[in-house]
């Protein structure tokens, strides 16, 4: 039930909805890097657009070390504004292939609210969908539960270690919540953290429970047991530093 849990302490806090990429594919470059995309600049690290190797289109975007690279990192990363209202589940997915690699592949996001302050956070590993490294071209996702209080996302991927990555065809779409009714098992187990919140939490005399109880009904819907953790983890390692 770590779904319910981690949503609880998301919509505490508010999260967001829908977004505006630019240059998805990697299709506009300058300078061979591709448009409205950013990396910080590491001497360990070749970022540029690849012709050759690619999805679908004209380019991906390649990652590749120039030297030893085995304790660093390499990111890339696009923020962009979320359009639309409402709470929603909102998909982040992007096309992964690599090479060599002796580390580790990521897609990452992070959820900004109207002051650029971070309010959730998930990446390929810590949402349960860890990027298989020396293979070809697969689609990835990450998932996030959103609401009004989110402005802006910060995504993008990674290449931890030597290797060679690349990444295509990045998109955004909403997706419906199940219509379908959570079994009694998770909704008891529910009922009891969100007691334990509201007994104990040094915020719940701050907490609107009224609209936090309607988010909660349907974020359960479709959950059948306490070891569902198909939700979206709030993690706190990511590289929030791509600058290019």
């Amino acid at each position: 039930m770590k779904k319910i849990i981690l949503s609880i302490a998301v919509l505490t806090t508010g999260i967001l909805t829908q977004a505006q990429l630019q240059n998805p594919d990697f299709e506009q470059t300058e300078n061979s890097f591709p448009s409205a995309w950013k990396s910080e600049p590491n001497d360990l690290y070749l970022v540029k657009t690849d012709d050759v190797v690619k999805y679908s289109g004209k380019n991906s975007l390649q990652i590749s070390n120039t030297a030893d690279a085995s304790a660093s990192m390499q990111t890339f990363s696009q923020m962009f504004p979320i359009q639309g209202s409402g709470f929603r589940k909102v998909r982040l997915s992007g096309y992964v292939r690599s090479e060599n690699i002796t580390g580790s592949i990521a897609l990452y996001a992070y959820v900004k609210n109207g002051e650029k302050i971070t309010i959730d956070q998930g990446n390929s590993k810590t949402q349960n969908h860890k990027i298989t490294a020396n293979k070809d071209w697969k689609e990835y996702s990450l998932e996030f539960v959103v609401d009004d209080n989110a402005k802006n996302f910060l995504f993008g991927g990674f290449l931890s270690g030597n290797g060679k990555v690349w990444f295509d065809d990045f998109s955004v779409s909403a997706i419906p919540f199940s219509e379908k009714a959570a079994s009694k098992e998770a909704l008891t187990y529910i009922d009891e953290f969100k007691n334990i919140i509201k007994k104990n939490s040094i915020f719940k005399d701050k907490i609107n429970w009224s609209p936090l109880e309607n988010h909660l009904q349907i974020i359960s819907k479709g959950m059948e047991t306490v070891d569902d953790s198909s939700g979206n983890p709030i993690h706190h390692e990511e590289p929030e530093r791509s600058r290019r």
